[in-house]
């Protein structure tokens, strides 16, 4: 399996500040955290995306809908 893209490691990075309790002003270090953390977002919103079209299309295979 490939490694997931840096911006995703960034991310956690900074859920786990938040996590530690740090205040919410200490959670994001400049622009280029920030950035990683909407990039990881949009990545994850496109995989649910794709999943629930997935569950969808895989629903009307069975029942043979076209």
């Amino acid at each position: 399996m490939s490694e997931l893209p840096e911006y995703f490691r960034i991310a956690a990075k900074i859920v786990e500040r938040a996590e530690r309790g740090l205040p919410q002003d200490r959670w994001m270090r400049g622009d280029g955290e920030q950035e990683a953390l909407v990039r990881a977002y949009i990545a994850l919103q496109n995989a649910c995306i794709n999943m629930h079209n997935d569950i969808i299309q895989r629903g009307s295979d069975a029942m043979d809908i076209d």
